[in-house]
This record gives C-alpha cells, sequence and structure tokens, in this order.
C-alpha cells in the first residue's frame, strides 16, 4: 500500500511540475509558489482520497 500510494504521489507532482513547466509558469517566482502549492495539494488529496477507500 505504500508503494502504491508514493507511486501515485510522484506521478502526480511530477504531471504538476511538467505542467507548470509547460505552461512557463516557474518562468516567474509567483508561478513557482503555485507550481508547489499545486503539488502539496494533489499530495494532500491523493492521501485523502486514498485513506477513504473502505479496507476489503
Amino acid at each position: 500500500m505504500k508503494l502504491k500510494l508514493t507511486a501515485e504521489i510522484a506521478v502526480m507532482c511530477m504531471a504538476v511540475i511538467i505542467l507548470g513547466t509547460y505552461e512557463e509558469w516557474l518562468k516567474w517566482p509567483e508561478g513557482a509558489w503555485m507550481t508547489a502549492v499545486l503539488t502539496l495539494l494533489t499530495s494532500i488529496q491523493v492521501i485523502r482520497r486514498i485513506s477513504k477507500k473502505p479496507a476489503a
């Protein structure tokens, strides 16, 4: 379970960073902060979604 969670968070974080690079958010300081916050929020959302799944 931990490996799956780690892999899913890593993939989502990379997706946000790649999107930030594509949209050129990382060329200015506020864009870097926005990318960092989106990455953090994505990670929290993944953790919350996985923790809400019933144990089967």
